[in-house]
């Protein structure tokens, strides 16, 4: 009995993980997949004012912040005494999951992929790398200061 109690632990502990750290990456990298599934209506790149390719751009940019973030929680819990190993797993799921998606609007009617979008979604995951790596453990010890 003891043994098959020891499995359904380990089991729920592994469904635990899974569903806390895996589950949220995976969700995120669907929408990320479904916006970038959408036909491009109205304007083409060419025509586009400043604030419009700003909010493109811009889109970019916290798509990839929120992935990296979400990478950093899934990897920290693997990797908790490696600060380098989390952001090496970040940087080696995030940007070909960035190039596999320019590749992907290819083959959406009215999108492009663009080389110079994946640039742009690095700097969301280099973002993401300062806030988790910099910014939130500053935070942190500030608080517990005060």
């Amino acid at each position: 009995m003891s043994m098959s109690r020891d499995f359904l632990a380990q089991w729920f502990r592994y469904v635990k993980v899974w569903w806390h750290f895996v589950v949220p990456v995976l969700v995120w990298m669907g929408v990320i997949f479904l916006l970038s599934s959408q036909p491009a209506f109205g304007t083409g790149s060419a025509s586009l004012s400043l604030g419009q390719f700003l909010l493109r751009k811009g889109a970019h940019v916290v798509e990839y912040f929120v992935l990296g973030v979400l990478l950093f929680r899934m990897f920290r819990y693997f990797f908790p005494q490696s600060s380098h190993m989390t952001a090496a797993g970040v940087v080696l799921v995030s940007l070909p999951f960035a190039l596999s998606d320019e590749i992907h609007q290819l083959f959406v009617s009215g999108r492009q992929g663009r080389v110079s979008d994946v640039g742009i979604d690095a700097i969301g995951i280099f973002l993401s790398l300062i806030f988790c790596l910099v910014i939130l453990p500053w935070w942190r010890k500030r608080e517990s200061q005060l």
